[in-house]
C-alpha cells in the first residue's frame, strides 16, 4: 500500500466519529520542576456530537500549555493533543518500537505552522496500523519542549493513555526544567447521556 493509504488507516483508528453518543474518562496529572503539583483523578463526561463537556472540569493543565496552544489537549475525546487529520505522512519505515514491530511515519502539519502542530513522528502497529505513540518538539526562544502521546485500546477504541511534556531552557533560561504527565484511564462509552439532570427546586 502507499504511504498515504497506510497513514489513512492509522488516522481512521483515531477518528472520534465512530464513538458512541457519550464517553467518560478519568484524568490525573502531575508536574515537577520549580513547583510540584498533582491533580486527580477526575471523571469527565463528553458529548461526542459536539465535543461538549457535560460534567467534570475541562483539563486546564498549565504545564502542557507551555508547549501547545490553549485550545489543545483540553480533553482526549473532542480536543486531543494530536489531531491526526492535521498532518500528512511524508515517509514511512519499518522499525521496532517498545519491543514490537511498527511503522514509523514522518509527519508534516497541514492545518497550520509547526508550533501549533508540533508532532513529527507517529508509530503504528505494523500489522493493524493502530497508533502506538506520537512525538515531537517545539522550540521557541530560550525553551525547547518535547511532547509524547501514548495510545492504548479501551473497549476496542484507540485512545490517548498518557501525554508527556518535557520543558528545557536554553541560554539565559538554562536553569528551566519542567516535566508534566497527564494520564487518561477508565474510558466508558454510552448510547445515552449517563449524567442525571439536575432538578430545579420547586418554589415554596
Amino acid at each position: 500500500m502507499s504511504i498515504a493509504a497506510d497513514y489513512a488507516r492509522a488516522v481512521a483508528a483515531l477518528d472520534s466519529g465512530h464513538f458512541p453518543a457519550y464517553v467518560s474518562y478519568d484524568s490525573r496529572d502531575w508536574a515537577r520542576g520549580i513547583d510540584r503539583e498533582s491533580d486527580g483523578p477526575q471523571t469527565v463526561y463528553v458529548r461526542t456530537k459536539d465535543g461538549a463537556i457535560v460534567q467534570g472540569p475541562p483539563s486546564e493543565h498549565r504545564n502542557p500549555q507551555i508547549a501547545v496552544n490553549d485550545e489543545r489537549g483540553s480533553n482526549p475525546i473532542s480536543d486531543p493533543a494530536f489531531k491526526a487529520r492535521c498532518y500528512r505522512a511524508q515517509s514511512e519505515e519499518s522499525v521496532q518500537r517498545n519491543g514490537r514491530a511498527a511503522l514509523r511515519f514522518d509527519l508534516a502539519p497541514t492545518c497550520g505552522p509547526n508550533d501549533d502542530y508540533p508532532f513529527a513522528t507517529l508509530y503504528a502497529d505494523a500489522q493493524t496500523l493502530v497508533p502506538i505513540e506520537v512525538d515531537g518538539t517545539v522550540s521557541t526562544e530560550g525553551v525547547r519542549v518535547r511532547l509524547a502521546q501514548n495510545f492504548a485500546q479501551f473497549n476496542g477504541y484507540t485512545l490517548p493513555s498518557t501525554l508527556l511534556v518535557d520543558v528545557k531552557g536554553r541560554g539565559l533560561l538554562f536553569w528551566l526544567r519542567e516535566h508534566a504527565q497527564l494520564q487518561y484511564s477508565d474510558y466508558k462509552f454510552y448510547a445515552a447521556n449517563p449524567v442525571p439532570r439536575r432538578q430545579t427546586a420547586k418554589p415554596l
